[in-house]
């Protein structure tokens, strides 16, 4: 059985925290809420307990400030530091793989790939009108912000977009959602998971939501959307969200990277 850790990246608000729930069900993988692993927290500041990164890691994941120190005190590196973290949460909850879901996985695929060479990136696509549409409704991102992010994403991954490998799958947002039996089914073929039955079977969960908001006092809308079954509703809720001028600007823009999977 493989234990080779699993990163899942995408656009915010493209259906990585869905996926990283939905697969976190199977009994061998454990999936916790994101990380920024790449952030100064763990790369550069790693040795500073007291940053803000490494407080919400322990209140989130459950670590005890003396096991967060002694799994420190044994670690060469930031990356080793944080797969040490992994390891043992994982062991902790009793399952076997630990998947790690921040949405910028996807620009930091080379950094997952040296560091952890045998892992699996899952990229969540979703039509771009549509995420844009969500990202307008939260009311904290420009258009522009929003096409430099596109951008950022095809230029870290040029070669693979569209494509499939050993270390990279695709996941088409629409599908996890109006079928999710095969999405997971293929999911789980590619990272060498047996399926398990009841897994699509999502009724929500508000667990994690709950616990970002004890530990932060915030809420999250994506986490209190997982709080509800898998639902179909924002497939094409551009249509009914974007202006004119939005939607000619992405499609003007971003043309030629939405024909890949065929969203025009």
């Amino acid at each position: 059985m493989s234990r080779s850790p699993i990163f899942i990246g995408g656009l915010m608000k493209s259906g990585t925290t869905l996926l990283r729930v939905l697969i976190g069900r199977h009994p061998n993988l454990y999936s916790g809420m994101e990380t920024h692993w790449f952030s100064d927290n763990f790369r550069t500041n790693w040795l500073d307990s007291s940053s803000k990164g490494q407080q919400l890691f322990r209140q989130l994941y459950g670590v005890s400030d003396d096991e967060f120190e002694r799994i420190k005190q044994s670690s060469t590196s930031g990356v080793d530091f944080f797969t040490r973290l992994m390891d043992f949460c994982t062991q902790q909850s009793g399952k076997m793989r630990w998947v790690e879901k921040s949405p910028d996985n996807i620009i930091f695929r080379k950094d997952i790939y040296n560091n952890w060479p045998d892992s699996r990136l899952i990229h969540v696509v979703r039509d771009y009108r549509d995420v844009y549409a969500s990202w307008k409704r939260k009311g904290k991102y420009n258009i522009e912000q929003f096409i430099s992010k596109v951008n950022t994403i095809a230029q870290s991954n040029t070669a693979l977009l569209g494509t499939h490998s050993e270390f990279y799958l695709e996941v088409d947002y629409e599908l996890l959602v109006t079928d999710t039996t095969s999405a997971l089914k293929a999911i789980l073929s590619h990272i060498g998971e047996d399926w398990v039955d009841g897994l699509e079977s999502y009724e929500g969960d508000s667990s994690d939501f709950n616990r970002l908001y004890q530990a932060t006092g915030q809420k999250s809308s994506t986490l209190e959307s997982i709080a509800r079954p898998v639902f179909t509703t924002s497939i094409g809720q551009w249509k009914n969200i974007l202006e004119i001028e939005e939607v000619r600007r992405i499609e003007g823009e971003l043309g030629d990277l939405m024909k890949i999977w065929k969203w025009i």
